[in-house]
């Protein structure tokens, strides 16, 4: 497991990352995390068998933008909004 792409929520109350888990024979599998702080909780938002990065917060806090793609070259930009739970 390779964690990277760390970014600080505008509150600084979360953290987002990527974590990989390498596959040398064939593609690695990303996951976008999202770790509150606060609740001592880790929620996976979305994962790829391919690549995940440049992932960036909404000026709210509420939604993360990020680039991922698959190993036959598609590529998407989601913007997934999370809740804040309880």
């Amino acid at each position: 497991f390779i964690p990277s792409c760390y970014r600080w929520s505008p509150d600084s109350q979360k953290v987002a990352f990527v974590g990989i888990i390498p596959n040398w024979k064939s593609s690695s599998k990303a996951t976008l995390y999202l770790l509150d702080l606060e609740k001592d909780k880790l929620t996976e938002i979305d994962n790829v068998i391919g690549y995940m990065g440049e992932v960036t917060f909404s000026p709210n806090g509420q939604s993360l933008a990020f680039i991922k793609g698959d190993s036959f070259g598609t590529q998407e930009t989601p913007l997934k909004p999370f809740k804040n739970q309880a």
